[in-house]
């Protein structure tokens, strides 16, 4: 658990060297003073850190004692405030939760740990959890590139899309104008037949019957003409944008694909690199 790798034993809790002093042999009085001065002004995780070394300085008895008990809870004051400052730094968590974990261990509290403390804990504990969790996350690669939706393919769908919906079209309507100009050719056939056994009637009433069909069947061979050629011209575009689609798909397919994530941990930043071709 990252808790246990970062955390170090609570006797190695210090501030960090007064720039007056030399080496980290200051006194209690002196680091409750320095810690007064960052308080002050508003350097709280230096000012919680220095009462924490101020409490590890002081005697068995004294940290028993109201002495002990007044420098931890400004401690956990000071903690507080630091970690609504900085509110990912897991390091403030971790000195904490050593300082209250040494305020534990002390004889007079083995059975009877004050019910402040014992919620500070957990609510520490709480949320070292959930920073680990969020690094967890940011730590988990990115979904590849190439697994998301490509333009290219989504441009040559809709290419195809339409190319086989045009081909079915014109393919539909090439097939209805032949078969009208076939239907009009043997039907205009029937009723010249007819007219030309029929002897009854003027022969200027049968040559005016036989006009009228075949401007009939003109008509209609013009009308079935522009059907299938429309229908002809409908299934090469279709057969066009079909193919260009086809192309494009086969392109978006083959293009070689990077992905570059970086992972990050409680240990450092790494980088993964996914490769498809």
């Amino acid at each position: 658990m990252l808790v246990m790798q970062l955390m170090s034993p609570p006797s190695a809790l210090a501030a960090p060297t007064d720039p007056t002093q030399g080496g980290n042999s200051e006194s209690f009085s002196e680091l409750t003073e320095w810690a007064e001065t960052h308080r002050g002004a508003g350097e709280y995780a230096t000012s919680a850190r220095a009462f924490a070394a101020a409490y590890a300085q002081l005697t068995e008895h004294e940290q028993g004692g109201l002495e002990g008990d007044i420098t931890v809870n400004n401690a956990i004051d000071d903690f507080r405030l630091a970690q609504e400052q900085d509110s990912e730094d897991i390091m403030l968590l971790v000195d904490e939760l050593a300082l209250l974990e040494l305020f534990g261990e002390h004889p007079t509290r083995e059975h009877d740990m004050p019910p402040e403390i014992t919620e500070e804990i957990a609510r520490i504990a709480k949320r070292i959890d959930s920073l680990e969790r969020a690094w967890e996350a940011k730590a988990t690669p990115k979904k590849p590139v190439e697994d998301q939706p490509h333009p290219g393919r989504k441009l040559a769908g809709t290419l195809l899309g339409i190319g086989l919906a045009s081909i079915g079209g014109g393919a539909a309507l090439t097939t209805n104008g032949l078969w009208n100009i076939h239907r009009v050719d043997r039907r205009g056939a029937e009723l010249l037949a007819t007219i030309a056994a029929n002897h009854g009637g003027s022969l200027e009433m049968r040559n005016g019957l036989r006009e009228r069909v075949e401007d009939w069947q003109d008509a209609w061979y013009v009308v079935g003409t522009r059907l299938a050629i429309s229908g002809g011209a409908l299934a090469a575009i279709g057969i066009g944008l079909t193919t260009w689609g086809a192309v494009r798909m086969h392109r978006a397919r083959r293009r070689s694909l990077a992905g570059i994530s970086p992972i990050m941990t409680g240990r450092g930043v790494s980088i993964a690199l996914t490769w498809r071709y």
